[in-house]
């Protein structure tokens, strides 16, 4: 073959691989979960408290574990971080792996909804590790997903303040590839008023790569313009991104 077309049909066969990988216009996206699967994230982010004149710095590994599915009354899932470093105003508060907070237990419902919460510990390292997993876990609709295609969903009463009985509000933004998988992009936002007084406790918003095919989350950025965690109005931003 002359080198000069040999060239050319290799860019053309480049240049098709890399449609077949974006060419996604429309998907029904469904969340699959079995009895064993594991996803691990390094989370990393900036947190402070004005109230407090604080500023925190996170790292750390955090993993999500399907423990068990049961077709009548959905799935349970165990948060754990693996690995977890805090700095306060640069000096390190958390880091011994005694001060790691405790398995957080989910459940997720039929519909794929965080239906509730438990832990052995009420802290705000723990607090803020639900609300973590509840901003990750994003509520899917049943109806195919195009660009421009929004959603809302109400979080479960029994979820603690401030998510218990808040709406969220979603929309597709992109078909995106992450790595080699081809992705959905959802953007959300997230507002919460506190029952008593009615003053804001929680405006969240961010951005989420779910993989088209089995919903699992890939990565995920996380502004919170303002979040009460354990009384303390909190502000600043982190990221998830899935570990292979």
């Amino acid at each position: 073959m002359n080198i000069k077309l040999g060239a050319i049909a290799i860019g053309f066969t480049l240049i098709s691989v890399a449609m077949s990988q974006t060419a996604v216009d429309n998907v029904v996206l469904k969340r699959k979960l079995a009895a064993g699967d594991l996803a691990k994230y390094k989370m990393m982010g900036k947190i402070g408290s004005e109230d407090m004149g604080q500023e925190f710095e996170v790292s750390g590994t955090i993993q999500f574990k399907c423990d068990k599915v049961a077709e009548d009354t959905g799935a349970g899932m165990a948060v754990l971080w693996t690995k977890l470093s805090v700095l306060r105003d640069g000096e390190e508060i958390i880091n011994d792996p005694e001060d790691i907070p405790p398995v957080v237990s989910a459940k997720i419902d039929k519909a794929g909804k965080v239906a509730d919460m438990l832990c052995e510990k009420d802290d705000p390292a723990t607090e803020f590790t639900q609300l973590l997993y509840a901003f990750s876990h994003i509520p899917l609709p049943a109806d195919e997903l195009k660009v421009g295609t929004k959603w809302q969903s109400k979080s479960a009463d029994v979820l603690l303040s401030p998510l218990g009985g808040a709406t969220a509000s979603y929309e597709v933004a992109a078909f995106e590839t992450v790595g080699s998988a081809n992705a959905v992009k959802i953007t959300f936002k997230f507002k919460a008023v506190a029952s008593d007084s009615g003053a804001a406790a929680g405006e969240i918003r961010g951005e989420a790569w779910l993989d088209s095919k089995t919903g699992l989350l890939l990565k995920e950025n996380v502004t919170l313009d303002a979040l009460a965690i354990s009384g303390a109005m909190m502000k600043g931003k982190y990221s998830l991104e899935l570990q292979k």
